[in-house]
């Protein structure tokens, strides 16, 4: 299993708390939840990390996940930020469940562009001029680009 952190966050001015599970840096990771963003966007992003915890078992990480989230009752509570129990796997609840996830799976899978509908968005993209279009790298840039080649070219030579 990957290394995920659970993590408390608190928001400074407002005291609102928000436990979440991330694969990131969990001191500079903000967070997900819609209700904690939304809360975040409307008061700052003037916030703490309590505490993190890093996992590197799937059964510790969940058990302790759940166990926090019941403990603290973190749906229900007012203190908290969270819409739904955090279990340590899952990311954010988008409102589909697996079920709908494998039809949206399958359905996309059937589908493809036709040969028009091809074709105009070639015809578009040939009209876009490109976005770097005037712009010159600087020279700290230039010499980034020079090193990452060579490197790139002595590992094919290496290999």
């Amino acid at each position: 299993m990957k290394q995920t952190y659970l993590y408390l966050k608190q928001h400074n001015k407002t005291g609102l708390k928000y436990f979440g599970k991330t694969i990131r840096d969990p001191k500079t990771y903000k967070g997900s939840g819609v209700r904690w963003n939304y809360h975040l966007n409307k008061h700052g992003d003037d916030v703490t990390t309590v505490w993190a915890k890093e996992f590197t078992d799937k059964h510790e990480l969940t058990s302790f996940a759940l166990e926090y989230s019941k403990n603290n009752n973190i749906v229900e509570s007012n203190e908290y930020a969270n819409l739904m129990l955090e279990d340590g796997l899952t990311g954010g609840d988008t409102g589909l469940t697996e079920a709908g996830r494998k039809i949206i799976s399958e359905r996309s899978k059937k589908y493809r562009h036709s040969k028009e509908t091809l074709e105009k968005i070639r015809n578009a993209r040939a009209k876009q001029t490109n976005l770097r279009t005037g712009y010159k790298h600087s020279p700290e840039t230039k010499a980034k680009i020079r090193a990452a080649i060579l490197k790139i070219n002595r590992n094919k030579i290496n290999v």
